[in-house]
């Protein structure tokens, strides 16, 4: 072997329940002359399968690739074994990820370790042990899956396919399940994860977005590769192959969508009193800067070329480009200006405000001089996946763009499937955001409906939409995920409660699959500053409560 390094080739063949082939060919690259080849021992229940895996492997295996199985009475170099050895070193091998998953409507956010097993166990069977809503608790597994749960659980296998509170329900129609079920409490493989549920953390860790020490995830099946002892070379080697066998988390990439931002009139004056006028912002900072990147409407033109109102009855809405940094820091990435007042003062301040907004390093979608550039997608790459992002008003014709005339863009259901699709040619993942009303109701009206449902029907992943100022319904399709309002998340509608109130929606993605939404509720403080509430309790349950009963009123294609 080299001195300068063991490099490790591998290959492998994974499959239910334990079937693993490796193998481990150490040299600095293959065909070298100096070579050691590390000898593989599957243990108990994995010897027979792996044996075989390795002669079928062989028979199409490259002739310059050195492969051995270990042999009778050989002490084998690495040890692979379904459970860790008392006293001796091993290093884990993660084959799958498995996530408590229950409905949308659920108001608990994460379990322990040690729930879950006594949820398995049927020894909780009550919603309110594990800090939701007094209720029964329906367990609900994949079927053919009770090893597999079993050995990332650690609890008997035997017990849990035998156990009268389990409904086994075939893979394909887990979702509708669990989303059918307010009592559903489900296991799910990470692969098969998606927006339609809830899921959990697990003492704290969430591997569905990526946070807390993942490393130590509990609910996750593992194998064990033991090095001989004594032998520093196959503890290295264990490591590696380790390493290169491991299943690896997706990258999870969160966006982070906000809802009416008008830092205008009250709002204004409210954050100059303060000394600060970007202390709006705030309360929200260090949790909207966990987002990969963050979106919102701005329906307010910040420009210094116009005086804008302060705290007095007007429809004119305007800011100064000192409250950009507030926006910066907050992690804004993104603003839309399809809206019935970024145009208030005309284009020329409108389009100095795209300007000092762009300066700020703050893109912009929505508007533009001429039709064509106000339907432009905005496309952004964020952790290697490509997001096109497109903007429309719903609300007032006379700030629409023309061919030829400056403006933000129509929503027109006749060309939004030809800018969708478009779209759709040059990114991984669409988003839609809509302007449109009736203003200060929860149940969208059909005509927002026909907007969402064309926009999912010509490809949109998701769509989100302003103008009402309140929180509205949410709405399932198989493959897209609708919010018809977020509500104000800057502005100083105090004269209602409701209106002083919105979500922060937060969507995940792995790669171009959209696996969670998530809605936090605010309430506006001051008249200018969102300030996040708890999902579980309190005012923020019910404005939750106010979305999912909206919800409930939709049709809902699971």
């Amino acid at each position: 072997m080299h001195r300068n390094g063991l490099a490790l080739t591998l290959a492998f063949i994974l499959t239910f329940p334990f079937v693993l082939l490796i193998i481990l060919t150490a040299g600095d690259t293959i065909g070298r002359e100096e070579e050691q080849v590390f000898a593989l021992q599957a243990e108990g229940p994995l010897a027979a399968e792996t044996e075989a895996a390795v002669r079928a492997y062989l028979e199409a295996a490259a002739p310059e690739v050195r492969l051995a199985v270990n042999e009778p009475g050989r002490r084998p170099d690495l040890t692979l074994a379904a459970a860790p050895p008392e006293g001796a070193p091993a290093v884990p091998v993660v084959r799958r990820y498995w996530v408590p998953a229950v409905p949308f409507t659920s108001r608990v956010d994460g379990v322990s370790a040690e729930d879950v097993r006594r949820v398995l166990r049927g020894e909780v069977t009550d919603w309110s042990a594990l800090g939701g809503d007094p209720g029964p608790v329906t367990v609900v597994l994949p079927v053919g899956e009770a090893a597999g749960v079993a050995a990332a659980a650690g609890v008997p296998e035997a017990a849990l396919a035998a156990a009268p509170h389990v409904r086994w329900v075939p893979a394909e129609g887990l979702r509708a399940a669990v989303a059918g079920d307010p009592a559903a409490f489900a296991l799910v493989p990470l692969d098969r994860l998606d927006f339609h549920l809830h899921s959990l953390a697990v003492d704290g860790i969430d591997v569905v977005r990526g946070t807390g020490e993942v490393a130590a995830y509990p609910l996750a099946e593992r194998l064990w590769l033991v090095p001989a002892e004594g032998s520093r070379t196959a503890a290295g080697a264990a490591e590696q192959a380790a390493a290169a066998l491991q299943v690896r988390l997706p990258e999870a990439i969160r966006v982070f969508m906000l809802g009416t931002t008008i830092p205008s009139r009250c709002s204004l004056t409210r954050a100059e009193a303060t000394g600060d006028v970007t202390s709006s912002w705030s309360a929200a900072q260090e949790f909207l800067l966990q987002a990969d990147y963050t979106v919102l409407n701005l329906e307010s033109p910040v420009s210094d070329l116009a005086t804008p109102p302060r705290c007095r009855e007007s429809f004119l809405f305007g800011a100064p480009t000192a409250v950009l940094p507030g926006f910066t820091r907050a992690g804004v990435d993104l603003v839309g200006l399809a809206n019935n007042h970024f145009l208030d003062y005309g284009w020329e301040v409108a389009a100095d405000a795209i300007r000092s907004i762009q300066a700020a390093g703050i893109a912009t979608v929505g508007a533009g001089p001429d039709l064509a550039s106000a339907r432009r997608p905005h496309v952004a790459v964020i952790k290697g996946v490509r997001f096109a992002f497109l903007a429309y008003d719903n609300v007032e014709p006379g700030d629409h763009a023309a061919p030829e005339t400056p403006g933000v863009a129509p929503l027109d259901l006749a060309t939004l499937a030809e800018d969708v699709a478009a779209a759709r040619a040059q990114a991984d993942v669409v988003v839609v955001m809509i302007q449109w009303i009736p203003e200060y109701q929860v149940d969208p009206e059909p005509a927002q409906q026909e907007a969402a449902r064309a926009a999912v029907a010509a490809g949109a992943d998701l769509v989100f939409g302003d103008g009402p100022h309140v929180v509205q319904a949410v709405q399932f399709f198989p493959d897209a995920y609708v919010d018809y309002s977020l509500g104000n998340w800057i502005f100083d509608q105090d004269w209602s409660a409701a209106t002083m109130e919105g979500v922060v929606q937060e969507a995940v993605w792995h790669g171009d699959r959209l696996v969670q939404v998530t809605l936090y509720p605010y309430v506006i403080a001051d008249q200018h500053q969102p300030q996040l509430l708890p999902r579980g309790e309190g005012r923020g349950r019910a404005i939750l409560q106010r979305i999912y009963e909206a919800t409930a009123r939709l049709p809902q294609a699971r």
